[in-house]
């Protein structure tokens, strides 16, 4: 069974989605994570898309891509979460800037890089990103207007979480702000978090891991 198919089956894609084709319409949703159904619905009923893409898998922590690899590569987020990471080089710190969930759609325009650091994208957990060439992505983005939209909802997603951070930092003190980071991470039902350490507590909030520790103690 090919990574597309194993991704088709009943339990991950929604057999009652309508089917998508070039010239036609597609649900038009207001948040990106409900496009990534949608998405693989049309690799698996339009060939030609589905030639296009090229299937990756990454592990917790795996760097997938830099500022330089989106040069090349679209990539969608079909399964698993990712951190969009800013990395200052000159004193060796790291912050969260986003966590995108499946559906998200990113390009080279979602990082930055600059003499003193720059961005690249994480596995939060495992995960399956698509690539899609970026020479064939203007082409692409008008026969499957679906690309165009992720794009923008992703965007408006990284948006809001930059102006949710600003708003905590402006107006939460920071032990507020790990207790809230902690309930967001947690994604299991008997409430063990699991896989998270002080280091990445500190990234997402933008502090040192020494700070966290003192915190969690």
């Amino acid at each position: 069974m090919t990574t597309t198919q194993q991704y088709l089956q009943p339990n991950y894609v929604n057999s009652s989605l309508p089917s998508y084709y070039p010239n036609s319409a597609f649900d038009t949703v207001d948040d990106y994570r409900a496009l990534a159904p949608q998405f693989a619905v049309l690799s698996h009923e339009d060939r030609a898309f589905g030639k296009i893409i090229k299937s990756h898998r990454y592990g917790a922590g795996d760097v997938i891509a830099t500022y330089d690899d989106l040069t090349h590569d679209v990539l969608i987020l079909i399964k698993g979460r990712v951190n969009l990471v800013w990395r200052n080089e000159i004193v060796g710190r790291q912050l969260v800037m986003s966590m995108l969930e499946p559906g998200a759609v990113l390009n080279q325009q979602h990082l930055s890089t600059t003499n003193r650091g720059s961005q690249f994208v994480e596995a939060v957990e495992d995960c399956v990103v698509w690539s899609i060439p970026s020479s064939q992505i203007e082409d692409l983005i008008t026969r499957y207007p679906i690309l165009s939209w992720g794009l923008l909802q992703t965007y408006a997603a990284r948006l809001l979480q930059v102006e949710d951070h600003m708003e905590a930092v402006t107006c939460k003190k920071l032990p507020e702000r790990v207790a809230e980071l902690l309930l967001a991470l947690d994604h299991n039902e008997d409430g063990m978090l699991e896989g998270v350490s002080h280091q990445m507590l500190a990234d997402h909030l933008g502090t040192y891991r020494e700070t966290v520790s003192s915190i969690l103690r």
